[in-house]
């Protein structure tokens, strides 16, 4: 194939791949948030899958890349010796100042992934920004609650519970009533709406009685009832702050 015609080629997959990372950057950072990998599916797939697709397409343009440069390594190099002061690279030298520069490449690769392996380290399974409050005397009614708030994760453990119940109908797709599920205002209250969470109080958080059934009055009641263990764990949440971390 003519050097033209192939430039072209590599230059319309490079572009599809481009546009397949932009889309699929979307999903996993809209459509299916962090935390959703075990409630929420597209087409079939999980975010974790989405996220290997994202990653496949950006190594397929980098080598898209790669080779688009070795096309125009001529033309490189001649901008690089008349732009870059002392800079000599004679024609016969082409493959070597080619061969060099993908070792560098290599070379930079290779560290930033040992790095990336080297460094990773676990998350603690207690999260202290949802500790529950310290009290002057703790009740002896409720000891398995407060052991749910001290091991309480609101991305690991709360915000999987709103994916899976809330977002179909209070998500980015749809806003029934004008409410959005992802969006920590709309649970904390804003101009023209009460909050359906009062932080450090469940029993003052309307959301409870919506989630346990004690609002049969309310539009589509029954699918709002959510079973008591995740009903349990919104009182955990609530009553040890409703910390929304970010993300």
């Amino acid at each position: 194939m003519k050097r033209a015609p192939l430039n072209l080629v590599i230059d319309a997959v490079a572009a599809a791949l481009l546009v397949g990372m932009l889309a699929t950057g979307y999903v996993i950072r809209y459509p299916l948030p962090r935390g959703s990998h075990r409630v929420l599916t597209l087409w079939g797939m999980h975010r974790h899958q989405w996220g290997e697709i994202h990653f496949w397409l950006s190594t397929g343009l980098l080598g898209l890349l790669l080779v688009h440069l070795a096309l125009h390594w001529t033309w490189v190099m001649s901008m690089v010796k008349r732009h870059v002061a002392g800079i000599q690279a004679p024609p016969r030298h082409l493959l070597l100042t080619g061969s060099a520069t993908l070792l560098v490449l290599a070379v930079s690769l290779s560290l930033f992934a040992w790095a990336a392996h080297r460094n990773v380290q676990a998350i603690p399974e207690a999260d202290a920004s949802v500790q529950p409050p310290l009290q002057a005397e703790e009740p002896q009614a409720a000891p398995a609650a407060h052991k749910l708030e001290s091991k309480l994760s609101f991305w690991h453990d709360v915000y999987p519970v709103f994916a899976r119940a809330c977002l179909s109908c209070h998500g980015p797709k749809k806003q029934l009533g004008g409410f959005r599920a992802d969006q920590p205002q709309d649970w904390f209250g804003q101009p023209g709406m009460k909050a359906l969470v009062v932080p450090g109080d469940s029993s003052a958080s309307p959301l409870v009685d919506i989630v346990s059934g004690a609002r049969p009055d309310m539009p589509q009641a029954e699918r709002h009832r959510l079973p008591p263990d995740e009903v349990d764990l919104l009182k955990a949440w609530i009553d040890a702050g409703a910390a929304w971390p970010p993300r």
